[in-house]
């Protein structure tokens, strides 16, 4: 090791995303818990000693999209649209879209079937829209008319 703080890998990581820590089994499950981390594969039983943040990224699934509005032929984007992610006439989540009109839900189910999406302005007319998801998806641009 020569001296090195660190593993190369770790002092290379240009993002600080890697991280490399000796440490009791306790102080291990605590970071665990309180950063969410995950290990790639649990179900194989192989106590892994990698622990991953943010994981669902990329092996759960998300519904995206833009909303807009379309005034005389212009096409802008709406901010502060409501947008609500039902499954079975049951609320799941919220979002609100963002400057550019942009809107995400995270961590969802594979296969798991159909969702409805419920957008909502002041200013715009309420629409609603189903999408049956089975891989991770963007949806059409949403373009929501004036009341």
């Amino acid at each position: 090791d020569q001296g090195w703080q660190k593993t190369r890998c770790v002092q290379a990581c240009p993002t600080g995303a890697m991280e490399l820590l000796g440490a009791e089994d306790a102080e291990i499950k605590a970071r665990i818990k309180a950063q969410d981390l995950k290990s790639l594969h649990p179900e194989y039983g192989t106590r892994p000693r990698v622990y991953y943040r943010n994981l669902y990224r990329y092996d759960r699934c998300f519904i995206a999209g833009s909303v807009a509005s379309d005034a005389d032929g212009i096409v802008d984007c709406v901010t502060g649209a409501t947008v609500t992610l039902n499954k079975d006439s049951q609320k799941i989540d919220t979002a609100v879209s963002d400057a550019f009109g942009d809107f995400k839900f995270d961590n969802l189910e594979k296969n798991s079937g159909t969702y409805d999406l419920t957008f909502e302005h002041s200013d715009y007319q309420t629409t609603n829209i189903n999408v049956d998801l089975k891989e991770s998806q963007s949806v059409p641009d949403i373009v929501l008319a004036r009341a």
